[in-house]
């Protein structure tokens, strides 16, 4: 039907795509100026009305269509299900009841076997009751137990692993405690692995199992008796210098390290020999690493070096069985007395050769200074 603009009639816009249309629009309004926002108006609207996807449409849904067959959970189910399985995450559950039940037997073993350890220590503790001692302990231990590797390792992989794992969080949180190396929990791990072992579907001689998950903690404790000699003993030598004490540890427990390796990659030899190349070695090369730490202290002379040493021999005294030396050097031999006549040797041979550059130019020395004799 035609619209009257004025006197004069106006037809109706073909029906034609929108772009046609418009194009329309532009001609009618230079014929007829007056309909211009009218018919732009009509045009722009239709253009601008939202298309429905076709599936949604025939569900009588706008643009939401769903899979068939699957019903896709909404938010909140979503927001449920992540909840659920964060809280598992956190508290240490399997999704599998399997291995739910698995690690709740592994808890209350370590449980048993901590709360009999803690009431032999509980004293000494000042910062918790036995209650929460016993508490924050099986909680550090119960975390090397919940890697679900452990039941497809060989079981001496598995072992290593969980004591070692269970360690760190022990070590970090308590290695400073008056306690700490009082404590015996060779029987929680022991009773723990055996939870997990029995669910790997492997089979082993149990006293095997228990001979290296007692070999690993062993070593583990080892290692945190031979870092506290050190720093201990750095720490007599350069008592008031945090700085350089720290630095002084640093250069102990990195040629250590070294010296062992050496040592243990030699040709064959005799004990002793081993025992004194190691020595020769750790001592070489902690000198060499710190020179610079003992000259800010006036520290670097023989006397100084010695008596050093001396103390890493037996850090914890004469009656305490441990010494700086490692032992599987000297399980035949027995660990050197203190004032061992090779350390002393050692060290005056080393600013000897310190003093003297020249007379050693191949014996490893990076850098020496000219110091007055020792």
């Amino acid at each position: 039907m035609a619209t009257l603009v004025g006197s004069r009639p106006v037809p109706p816009l073909p029906e034609a795509p929108v772009c046609s249309r418009i194009m329309a629009v532009h001609v009618y309004v230079r014929m007829h100026p007056c309909i211009m926002w009218l018919a732009l108006w009509d045009v722009c609207r239709e253009a601008l009305q939202p298309v429905e996807h076709p599936e949604a449409h025939r569900q009588g849904k706008q643009s939401e269509a769903r899979v068939p067959g699957r019903q896709w959970p909404g938010r909140d189910e979503c927001a449920t299900s992540a909840s659920r399985r964060g809280l598992q995450a956190a508290a240490g559950v399997s999704s599998d009841p399997a291995q739910g039940d698995r690690l709740e037997r592994v808890h209350t073993a370590l449980a048993k076997s901590v709360n009999k350890a803690t009431k032999k220590i509980a004293d000494q503790e000042k910062d918790w009751d036995q209650v929460e001692l016993c508490k924050r302990i099986v909680r550090y231990l119960y975390k090397g137990a919940q890697a679900p590797e452990l039941l497809t390792l060989h079981w001496r992989q598995a072992a290593e692993q969980f004591v070692d794992t269970a360690m760190q969080g022990f070590t970090a949180a308590c290695g400073d405690k008056p306690w700490f190396f009082e404590m015996d929990l060779t029987s929680a791990f022991g009773m723990a692995f055996w939870e997990i072992h029995s669910g790997s579907g492997q089979r082993a001689q149990w006293s095997e199992v228990e001979a290296v998950l007692n070999s690993k903690y062993e070593q583990l404790m080892d290692l945190c008796l031979l870092e506290k000699a050190m720093w201990d003993s750095a720490g007599g030598l350069i008592p008031d210098q945090e700085p350089l004490r720290n630095k002084l540890y640093k250069a102990l427990k990195t040629s250590h390290e070294i010296a062992f390796k050496e040592a243990t990659e030699a040709p064959r030899m005799g004990d002793l020999q081993r025992v004194e190349l190691f020595t020769r070695a750790w001592v070489d090369s902690a000198i060499n690493k710190s020179y610079s730490v003992l000259e800010q202290g006036n520290l670097m002379n023989a006397d100084s070096v010695v008596q050093l040493f001396q103390e890493l021999l037996a850090p914890f005294g004469e009656e305490h069985p441990f010494s700086c030396i490692p032992a599987v050097l000297t399980q035949s031999i027995g660990r050197p007395p203190k004032d061992w006549d090779f350390l002393q040797e050692a060290v005056r041979q080393f600013f000897l050769l310190w003093n003297n550059p020249e007379n050693g130019a191949d014996a490893g020395y990076g850098q020496r200074r000219s110091l007055g004799s020792p």
